[in-house]
């Protein structure tokens, strides 16, 4: 298993559709109550295994789904789950491929081995972090960049394409993963290679982990409010974003869906409601979820 995949294994929440199972019963049941008919469509964005939405229950109500996920055997995992059928479409909101993302921690790793090379020779001054940290910041850079010019919805979906469109907990994971990897390799790097210094700062080590995270920050700052209208549009009846909702220390891509879906509904003058549902994230950890639609 190579270390893409790895990180990919890592980066699931284990036991996630036994404790998820209050949460996924009562958002099925608040899509049911909207979903009108077996004539209707619904597009699940981001369905990866579908551990919060019961399909089986959907696939009932007749209504016709897809589900939309870059990872296609979370998603074919999820038919075999709930027994039913349904397309799958595999696309990456943020234009990454998985080659990329090899490549991306290819990059990381020869960085790093280079830095320890310079630094067994003495030929180096600038702190290995530190050095470590600019790179990474650029590479981050260059990595979404590549990703956004790939990404267009208009080829993905039709205007109001489908009649209902649900995108649940996916805002704060479209550009997610990318740091996911970069933490991983970072946090390794700073035990076993950054500590070794004499030059060691722990603040400074935060400091520097914060701009790289502030790459993400701007990316979604720029990038969710279209991302939230595009999928607006290609609802012809009616879209639901559940976010991860916490005014005190907001959710990286779930607050700026938040923002922008309630900026949107009031300049356009759209119907919309809010409501809160409980969501057992991991166990014993309470995430409350806003519900905008």
């Amino acid at each position: 298993m190579g270390l893409l995949e790895q990180i990919k294994e890592q980066y699931k929440i284990p036991n996630a559709y036994a404790e998820w199972s209050d949460y996924r019963e009562k958002l099925t049941e608040r899509l049911l109550w909207e979903v009108d008919g077996p004539r209707s469509s619904i597009l699940i964005l981001g369905a990866g295994a579908c551990n919060d939405i019961d399909l089986e229950k959907l696939a009932r109500s007749g209504v016709k789904m897809t589900l939309m996920d870059w990872d296609k055997e979370a998603m074919e995992d999820a038919l075999d789950k709930y027994s039913v059928d349904a397309k799958i479409e595999t696309v990456s909101f943020n234009g990454i491929t998985e080659k990329e993302l090899n490549q991306f921690i290819d990059s990381l790793i020869r960085k790093l081995k280079t830095l320890s090379a310079s630094k067994s020779t003495g030929g180096r001054r600038t702190p290995l972090d530190q050095e470590f940290a600019r790179y990474s910041v650029d590479l981050m850079k260059n990595l979404f960049n590549t990703g956004k010019n790939k990404v267009s919805y208009e080829k993905i979906w039709k205007r109001q394409e489908y009649d209902f469109i649900l995108a649940s907990g996916l805002t704060s994971q479209i550009n997610a993963f990318p740091l996911y990897i970069w933490n991983t390799i970072w946090t390794n790097a700073v035990e076993q290679i950054f500590k070794a210094e004499t030059a060691f700062d722990e603040d400074r080590i935060e400091k520097e982990a914060c701009e790289v995270e502030e790459v993400i920050k701007k990316l979604n700052n720029r990038e969710i409010p279209h991302f939230t209208e595009e999928v607006m549009k290609a609802a012809a009846k009616k879209a639901f974003f559940c976010s991860e909702y916490d005014e005190e220390c907001p959710v990286e891509g779930a607050w700026q869906c938040i923002e922008s879906v309630r900026t949107l509904v009031k300049e356009q003058k759209l119907a919309f409601s809010e409501s809160f549902l409980t969501w057992d994230f991991n166990a014993g950890e309470g995430r409350h979820l806003k519900e905008n639609r």
